[in-house]
């Protein structure tokens, strides 16, 4: 087992070496970013490279900066919007938790039906099936196959999966509506 060594680059903000993972390249940073940029380090290169950590606090200082441009000054909201990209803190809750909650258990087997349905474990094991079905009849075809070519019954399971997944994909389009 061979162990991968790291590139370490220098950040010409800070002036720290990093592992070049943690790094960007010059010519990849956004041009409205550059005037920040190089009042920091005033020997700023596209050709080198900047830390994400630098590249993070000079974007939330370019926000800060447009939102007082665009404002004034900034109200509490607007602090903890900035304060929070500072700390890399999350502002939103997961409101699909709190949606979660009101569904019925019809919704919630829909859901589960759903997510099961359109899986690829659903789509090996029901090919699979299938493959097994005909090669069953097929094979057994001189003893007593119990679904004879054209196989009937197989085309009537698969009519009737049909129709689940319509009136299913039905449903979850009533309910994207509703909701």
């Amino acid at each position: 087992m061979t162990s991968r060594s790291q590139h370490f680059l220098i950040c010409q903000v800070c002036h720290k070496s990093k592992p070049q993972r943690e790094l960007l390249p010059g010519h990849l940073v956004r041009e409205e970013l550059l005037p920040l940029i190089c009042e920091k380090a005033p020997d700023w290169s596209s050709s080198g490279y900047i830390c994400y950590a630098c590249l993070n606090q000079i974007r939330t200082n370019y926000i800060r900066h447009q939102m007082r441009k665009d404002l004034g000054e900034l109200d509490d909201l607007e602090q903890e919007v900035v304060a929070s990209l500072e700390n890399k803190a999350l502002l939103s809750e997961n409101i699909d938790e709190e949606y979660d909650q009101t569904l019925s258990f019809g919704e919630c087997v829909a859901d589960k039906v759903a997510e099961f349905g359109g899986s690829w474990r659903f789509i090996i094991s029901f090919s699979t099936l299938l493959v097994v079905w005909i090669i069953l009849n097929t094979v057994s075809i001189l003893l007593n196959p119990f679904d004879p070519y054209p196989y009937i019954l197989l085309n009537l399971v698969l009519s009737l999966l049909a129709a689940f997944q319509a009136l299913q994909a039905e449903m979850l389009s009533d309910m994207q509506k509703k909701g």
